[in-house]
């Protein structure tokens, strides 16, 4: 199998050797394997993220600019660029995946690229006959998508990832933007940076790589884009841009403002839905890819831009901005600045709850546009209260004693289900949605759905309650392991999940589409389990390298979750499954026995499983009036069903169903599909496909349901 792995094309940049004006052929930069140490080689050969990682093993002073090889194939959907370096944040590990022609431009040339040392000039062009340095001096202080269109004007058709002035300046939050070709000083920006990857890439001297090679073209995948463009999750994606998550979040009791301290409810999750869609104009997404998720907006002075959920509500509702005109004004010099939206967005909330506290006599409170604005101008150039906001919400937090909802440096969402808790803690790659919210613990319609998507994995009894800390450490442990072999690859997380999720595709399925070739010649175990494989490596060499950065020992333990990460079931779980010497390993000894593998009870490897109550409790068990054994009189009563997105488009935002009850939720979905026969399906494969939430609570599809209940059908995948 390491035979067969083909070497990626991996180039070290000296910076400080570079000169400028001059091309410089890419075999000066070529990297023999043979300086990779032996026991990463193979995961060194499987570029995107797993190559990256290697690379900044070697020099952990290097910034790593890296595409898969699904990207390199021109997979449909893959379009993903990797970037790698060392947080200034934090000290560990700083990576993100960023959209745009940047990834498909660069794959034409190269799968790996290292920067060290600092430059000459300003500039880095990365072109079919070789690299060359620009001083392009113009370029100082210019938000992003100015810079793009600036540089694009000089050099031709480009791809550019870029700093703004906050950058620049080394402000630990700052991020990067991706820009495409052919969108001049209106190109819409795809940005990346958790962990201060903005200061990291202004570290060495530069403002701007612009990647001049021709884009790779999508590849004739009739099947895989049949699976995108059939799957109901994907097709929400691409009506909300994301902004569906607003009411999703809402249903399940998850969409809090004014720095996480109030809870919203649906129809304030609408409300604002609607202030944002007021301004929506087109979709757009990463090239290759059927099923666009991405909205662009258009402000009150018509500038356009890319707005997706997270970063938009982290500077909207979160800061008490409640119009959508606000949020954008906000996000608009947010990303000018080159700020992470979602970080500077906590320590704005921080700084407004001081002010509210009494505790500084100046600053916004919220709702107070005015104030924020200014406050994202000292950050970004280091002014007064900037430059404590510029090192991050735990500083803020620090500063006026409040608890800090941080782990590695950055971040927590704030969420009701344990999953995501535990999955935000642990993660070493830092707490961004999709890398580390277990979807699947959150989005599944049922158990048994979730039992399909994680097998051979056993599933606890109650580990399919969010709110319950049952056997949430392997499905944290598994989402991890995906998510980190699909950012190897280069695949969208976001279309992965969604194809999972729906039941269009099975796990084994989705690898045959996206794993390199090589990966597939050991038959001895499923291609989803390989997958897996790759995952766990790709994490655990996260983990070394955290441990060589200086990670303190509790650093899955964040304090103020540490007592939830103990309960039974959490951290213990997962850190059991870590230590394993391979994922294929944890499997086997995690799993029922499957495909003739002879593996030890759960119960042998984690402990005993936990009986607890379903979600619901005592009433969710099936219906009586189903099983045909009702001792529960039934009369004619109203169910509402509340809908979103696709769904409120075929069967309208709240419609009343009057129905025999008691009876169960799949009896209800199935009433409600009725109603409208060329509506969008509710079920596959025998499964609900939407989630069902009453009262904040997700439902099972034989729950009981009863006169005058009111249930929240939610068709999404989380993160964006």
């Amino acid at each position: 199998m390491d035979d067969a792995l083909q070497e990626p094309r991996v180039y070290e940049l000296d910076l400080d050797r570079l000169e400028t004006d001059r091309t410089s052929p890419w075999t000066a930069f070529a990297r023999s394997e043979s300086a990779v140490p032996e026991r990463l080689r193979r995961l060194a050969r499987v570029g995107g993220e797993a190559s990256a990682l290697v690379e900044l093993a070697r020099r952990e002073d290097a910034f790593v600019l890296a595409v898969g090889d699904a990207v390199r194939r021109g997979v449909p959907t893959a379009s993903r660029a990797t970037v790698v370096a060392r947080s200034p944040l934090s000290g560990l590990v700083a990576d993100g995946q960023v959209g745009s022609d940047v990834a498909r431009r660069l794959a034409s040339v190269a799968d790996v690229v290292v920067l060290v040392g600092r430059a000459r000039a300003n500039v880095l062009v990365l072109g079919v006959d070789g690299v060359k340095l620009v001083e392009i001096p113009e370029l100082a202080r210019r938000e992003p998508r100015d810079a793009h269109a600036f540089v694009e004007a000089r050099l031709g058709p480009c791809a550019t990832l870029s700093i703004g002035r906050a950058g620049e300046r080394g402000v630990r939050i700052a991020n990067l933007a991706a820009c495409s070709s052919g969108s001049g000083a209106a190109a819409l920006a795809h940005y990346v940076g958790r962990g201060g990857l903005g200061a990291a890439f202004g570290a060495h001297g530069l403002k701007l790589v612009a990647v001049a090679a021709p884009a790779i073209e999508t590849a004739v995948d009739p099947e895989l884009v049949r699976w995108l463009l059939g799957s109901p999750r994907l097709a929400a994606r691409a009506t909300g841009g994301t902004f569906e998550l607003s009411e999703s979040y809402a249903a399940r009791g998850d969409l809090f403002a004014r720095g996480g301290t109030l809870a919203l409810d649906r129809d304030a999750a609408r409300a604002f839905g609607r202030e944002i869609e007021a301004h929506a104009k087109a979709q757009h997404g990463c090239r290759g890819c059927p099923t666009p998720c991405g909205l662009v907006l258009e402000g009150a002075r018509g500038e356009k831009r890319s707005v997706r959920f997270s970063a938009g509500h982290a500077l909207g509702l979160n800061l008490g901005l409640e119009r959508g005109e606000d949020a954008l004004r906000l996000l608009a010099a947010c990303d000018a600045a080159g700020l992470d939206a979602k970080e500077l967005g906590s320590a704005l909330a921080l700084v407004a709850r001081a002010r509210e506290a009494g505790l500084v006599a100046d600053g916004p409170r919220f709702g107070e546009l005015d104030g924020f604005l200014e406050l994202v101008a000292r950050t970004a150039d280091v002014r007064g209260t900037g430059e404590l906001l510029g090192r991050g919400s735990a500083a803020v937090a620090e500063r006026f004693g409040f608890e800090a909802r941080v782990a590695r440096g950055q971040t927590v969402r704030r969420e009701q289900s344990r999953a995501s808790l535990l999955g935000q803690c642990v993660a070493a790659r830092g707490p961004e949605p999709m890398r580390t919210f277990p979807f699947l613990a959150t989005d599944a319609s049922s158990r048994v759905r979730l039992e399909r998507l994680i097998a051979p994995l056993a599933l606890p009894l109650g580990a399919e309650d969010p709110e319950s800390s049952v056997g949430k450490g392997r499905l944290v442990w598994w989402h991890e392991n995906l998510s980190a072999a699909l950012d190897a690859t280069g695949f969208c997380a976001f279309s992965a999940g969604a194809l999972l999720v729906d039941g269009t595709v099975t796990l084994d399925e989705l690898a045959s589409a996206i794993l390199p070739s090589a990966w597939r010649t050991d038959r001895r175990e499923p291609l989803g389990w390989t997958l897996l494989e790759l995952g766990a490596r790709v994490v655990e060499l996260v983990r070394a390298l955290e441990r060589r950065f200086g990670a303190p020992d509790d650093v899955d333990r964040p304090a103020f979750a540490r007592d939830e990460l103990q309960r039974p079931g959490m951290l213990d779980e997962y850190l059991a499954l870590r230590s394993s010497e391979s994922a294929a390993t944890a499997l086997e000894r995690a799993s029922r026995p499957r495909w003739g593998v002879a593996s030890r009870p759960v119960e042998d490897a984690l402990g005993p499983a936990v009986a607890v109550r379903g979600v619901g409790g005592a009433s969710d068990a099936p219906s009586q009036a189903r099983s045909g054994a009702s001792t529960v009189a039934r009369g004619r009563g109203v169910v509402s069903v509340v809908s979103g997105g696709t769904l409120a488009a075929s069967y309208g935002r709240e419609r009343e169903l009057a129905l025999d009850l008691p009876c169960d939720v799949a009896h209800v979905l199935a009433a409600l599909e009725a109603t409208t026969p060329a509506g969008a399906p509710l079920f596959a494969g025998g499964l609900p496909i939407p989630a069902v939430f009453r009262a904040g609570r997700r439902l099972e599809p034989n729950s009981s349901v009863a006169d005058g209940d009111r249930l929240d059908l939610v068709l999404a995948i989380s993160g964006g």
